[in-house]
């Protein structure tokens, strides 16, 4: 995947987890991974910083569903 505005390889950041419906007891609960995706040219508009975990600009997320 590359940035939009500079055509850098993006690269993911801290990936984390998200849930639905697990405060629902009707329903299964949904797990998903979200993995941030910053551009690591620092010539960019996109630039994310050089720290991964924290950066200042996401390009985009890509989430996946785990479970059903």
């Amino acid at each position: 995947m590359k940035c939009p505005n500079c055509g850098h390889q993006l690269r993911i950041g801290k990936t984390y987890m998200t849930f639905k419906n697990d405060d629902t007891p009707n329903a299964q609960t949904e797990a998903y991974t979200n993995l941030p995706m910053i551009c690591g040219n620092s010539r960019c508009g996109n630039f994310g910083r050089t720290d991964l975990s924290n950066p200042t600009k996401i390009v985009q997320t890509v989430t996946n569903r785990l479970n059903g």
